[in-house]
């Protein structure tokens, strides 16, 4: 049984505690911390959890009945805190982005590894259906060599999103739409294709004048032998969340469907009727998962807390390419140039201080509340739909 603490109380930590209460022979929450008490007792009567209520995360962190902690704060405190608990032998499960740099990655893969804990990183959408049927796919070389994908990660948030005192400025959220909201679908393209070899990217701000940073971005990612497009937006009302793959023999994409040509004598395409069926007779073959998006993430998690060779988890260094990779497209949209991979540790986006003092404010931040209205989150539109 793993004893499980969660710092923050924010609208992600509710998603958190749901899946945790899922688990109740693996896991029991039993400490919640935030600064502001009112609200870890209200998320405590709530969810009805019988939990010690913290307002120091030391405090919190010194009870060593506490196994691992669910770290639900802002991006720029991921770091801090994370270091923390591990520092304190707790293992990690860290909302995304894992850090606001790459420098505070590698600080807290260190940690992690000094202690002998597992530092775990957000990218539920790795555990979709979907996904885990297309990368079978892909898998299989079922659609021949891959030529193409795009990726689009569009969503909508009016400017009221960012009237909340962390988000909008680079100091506090560091980035917009593509470090904050892109990253799941960033992390995807890793996850399909793994680290690209170079990024040329633009960057603006569209509709958020309480924001200095961008809104709305676009990538081309080249690798060896494919290059990958990536949109990315808070200004898409329907918010059509989608991949297309292009390979050899056919085209999948998310939404699901396939697609498949072949030629004929002057060169223009006929509808390959076989391969199509191939293709999605194998998608609809492929068994659901046991438990997806953040069930998954977090059974997974406890597992790899119980047992030491348990590697099925994602882990700290994927964690780190992914804010790797979204650094380079802000590198390369502010300079306006091509980026390789990977970064090194003199190169001014490594840190985050001398990363954020050459991005452009696209506005200036006036609104600071300190909090929004709790309401149930979006986590985008599901895939099939």
């Amino acid at each position: 049984m793993i004893n499980i603490g969660i710092i923050g109380t924010g609208a992600i930590s509710r998603i958190h505690i749901d899946s945790y209460k899922k688990f109740p022979k693996l896991c029991s929450i039993i400490a919640i911390c935030d600064t502001i008490e009112e609200r870890a007792i209200e998320i405590c009567k709530e969810k009805e959890i019988n939990a010690q209520i913290y307002t120091d995360v030391n405090l919190m962190l010194k009870d060593e009945n506490i196994d691992a902690v669910s770290i639900c704060l802002p991006p720029s405190l991921h770091s801090k805190f994370s270091i923390l608990a591990l520092n304190a032998k707790k293992h990690v499960l860290c909302e995304k982005p894992m850090a606001t740099s790459i420098e505070e990655c590698d600080m807290m893969i260190e940690a992690a590894k000094l202690n002998d804990k597992k530092l775990s990183i957000v990218s539920q959408n790795r555990y979709k259906n979907e996904i885990n049927k297309i990368k079978k796919i892909i898998d299989s070389n079922k659609l021949g060599k891959i030529h193409f994908a795009n990726f689009n990660s569009l969503w909508w948030r009016s400017d009221i999103y960012y009237h909340l005192k962390y988000r909008g400025t680079w100091e506090t959220d560091n980035g917009g739409c593509t470090m904050n909201h892109s990253i799941h679908y960033i992390d995807l393209m890793l996850m399909l294709f793994g680290k690209p070899k170079s990024v040329r990217a633009y960057f603006n701000n569209l509709n958020h004048k309480n924001s200095e940073c961008e809104d709305f971005s676009i990538a081309i990612f080249e690798y060896e032998d494919k290059v990958i497009t990536f949109n990315s937006s808070l200004v898409s009302h329907g918010e059509k969340q989608s991949i297309i793959i292009d390979g050899e023999e056919a085209e999948i994409t998310i939404p699901w469907q396939v697609d498949a040509s072949k030629t004929l004598a002057n060169g223009f395409p006929q509808e390959n009727k076989e391969k199509e069926k191939e293709i999605n007779d194998f998608y609809h073959s492929i068994e659901d998962l046991e438990y997806t998006e953040h069930d998954a993430q977090i059974f997974h998690f406890l597992k790899a807390t119980e047992e030491i060779e348990y590697n099925d988890y994602i882990n700290d260094t994927e964690g780190k390419d992914t804010v790797e990779v979204v650094m380079g497209l802000y590198k390369a949209a502010q300079e306006e140039s091509k980026v390789t991979f990977p970064i090194n540790k003199e190169d001014p986006f490594y840190k985050k201080e001398t990363m954020i003092s050459k991005m452009t404010r696209f506005n200036e931040k006036k609104i600071f509340l300190e909090s929004l209205p709790t309401i149930e989150i979006s986590l985008g539109r599901n895939f099939s739909k």
